[in-house]
Order: structure tokens, then C-alpha cells, then sequence
């Protein structure tokens, strides 16, 4: 007897509004995507940076249309309540 599991991956409504080559570099990372923006560089292209939150971390990327990895960030994501709320170190 054989049995068929079919595995379905709900994309989010932020990364299916990404092209596929960005998608691809976003899936790279995995994590969730927090929020997306497009705009056009200097030349003209159309560039995108996307935030992504993954374990103890945010990822800040910024990806050209054709996927190709432009700059990343990457910092550490403060919990709720370990915020320094007196201003002094």
C-alpha cells in the first residue's frame, strides 16, 4: 500500500507580490518577511529591499530585480522588555 502526502507552502501575500528571481534570494534566507518596498535606482532599475525576521535576528536585504543580492544588514532583534525604557547603559 502506498500512501501520497501532498506538502503545501503558503507563501505570504508580501512574498508572492515579489518576482520570482527576488523570491528566490528572499527563500535563501527563510524566516518571515516583515515588510517589502520597490523603487527604481539611478539607472533605472528596479530594486527592492526586504526585511525578514529569523530566530534572534533581522535581516535587512536589498535585491535587484534579476535576484542578484545587493546589500545585506543584520541585527540582532531586541525582546519585548530587554529595551534599555531609562536611558541609561
Amino acid at each position: 500500500m502506498s500512501m501520497l502526502v501532498s506538502v503545501f507552502v503558503l507563501a505570504s501575500p508580501l512574498q508572492e507580490a515579489l518576482p520570482a528571481a527576488v523570491k528566490a534570494t528572499v527563500d535563501k534566507y527563510g524566516g518571515s518577511i516583515e515588510s517589502t518596498e520597490s523603487y527604481e535606482d539611478d539607472e533605472g532599475k528596479t530594486v527592492f529591499d526586504v526585511e525578514i525576521k529569523k530566530d534572534k535576528f533581522t535581516y535587512y536585504l536589498t535585491i535587484a530585480e534579476d535576484g542578484k543580492l545587493i546589500a545585506e544588514e543584520k541585527e540582532e532583534a531586541v525582546e519585548e522588555g530587554d529595551e534599555d525604557t531609562d536611558g541609561d547603559w
